[in-house]
């Protein structure tokens, strides 16, 4: 913790609890350090929290409690023609209520959540992913309600809200930092994609498309399309149609053509930090480009499309009590 961050206030219990108020206007990024440096102190039992020094305290579990939430403006986005998720919707408003936040229901994420500092989207990973392009421009995290079915992005169970709640407003979810996917279509115009890009035959025959990485041609393949993922969205498209499952940490785009005329023609796994682009073949055909499940673009003049790694990048808050294959053995059925 440095010198700047000053605590209002701290007390330790008998029970060894500290209870911390921590400066509303500290962000959350900073806040997350204050913590984890505190959390670092405590564990080597000589704690340091300003001018204030405990030595010898005993070795049992330290919790470290902040009384002021770190999250004081929810944008909460409900899946539209759903009448439970705005049930849902109204149950998290009145536990918000209880710990001094605030919070508006949207139907569909809007294009603009100026005023709010965390968006919570409540359903599945389709009512997630429709929030990602407002919540990167607006440089907010999320944290989705689970009412869908697999949920590999939504965290949340819809049956234990208070307690996953208390846990986000606290600072006890864990922000990781996901790769997007910048996909610059012909027309100049820039689209992001979480999970990631399908180029596709809009007809009902073979695609002709060329990939190329850095300036260097890579193939032609006869398909009905091109899947370009992230390491998020490997779970997703591209297992469906054989790709490889990428570690979440993993700096890749993974590329896999949807039932390619050629055997030979297997996923390709690039750095992150590669310039791919796609354009027409030998026949060119009309094409559907969609980003994370939407339509960006259709028609005979769609290529080339030019994707690169996203300079900025996705916060998601996730419970540090699951690993990221728990998620893969529940969601997959894996022993």
């Amino acid at each position: 913790m440095t010198k700047r961050t000053k605590i209002s206030c701290a007390t330790i219990t008998p029970s060894g609890s500290w209870t911390l108020i921590l400066p509303q206007v500290l962000s959350f990024v900073k806040a997350t350090k204050v913590l984890q440096r505190i959390r670092r102190s405590l564990a080597r039992r000589r704690n340091t929290i300003g001018q204030l020094y405990i030595a010898n305290v005993p070795k049992i579990s330290h919790k470290v409690k902040v009384m002021e939430p770190l999250f004081r403006n929810f944008a909460l986005v409900c899946k539209p023609a759903r009448p439970e998720t705005a049930s849902v919707a109204s149950q998290i408003q009145e536990i918000l209520r209880k710990f001094g936040a605030q919070s508006r229901v949207y139907e569909g994420c809007p294009e603009s959540l100026t005023g709010h500092d965390i968006v919570v989207p409540i359903g599945g990973d389709g009512t997630f992913l429709r929030c990602v392009p407002t919540a990167l421009a607006s440089k907010l995290p999320l944290v989705g309600v689970n009412m869908g079915r697999l949920g590999y992005l939504v965290s949340i169970s819809k049956d234990n809200l208070q307690e996953n709640l208390s846990k986000v407003i606290h600072g006890e979810y864990t922000p990781t930092h996901r790769m997007v996917l910048k996909a610059t279509l012909s027309n100049g115009e820039a689209r992001y994609a979480l999970n990631e890009l399908a180029i596709k035959s809009a007809e009902y025959r073979l695609a002709s498309l060329k990939l190329s990485a850095d300036n260097e041609s890579i193939t032609r393949y006869d398909c009905d399309g091109l899947i370009l993922s992230t390491p998020t969205g490997s779970t997703a498209y591209n297992l469906s149609a054989g790709g490889p499952l990428l570690h979440l940490k993993t700096d890749a785009i993974v590329v896999t053509p949807i039932c390619a005329h050629s055997l030979t023609n297997r996923s390709l796994v690039f750095n992150s930090r590669s310039y791919l682009r796609v354009e027409p073949g030998d026949k060119p055909s009309r094409i559907h480009i969609n980003a994370d499940g939407h339509t960006i673009a259709e028609g005979d003049n769609c290529l080339p499309v030019q994707i690169r790694q996203a300079t900025r990048k996705l916060v998601i808050l996730e419970d540090p009590a699951r690993a990221s294959f728990d998620t893969l053995r529940e969601k997959l059925d894996w022993k």
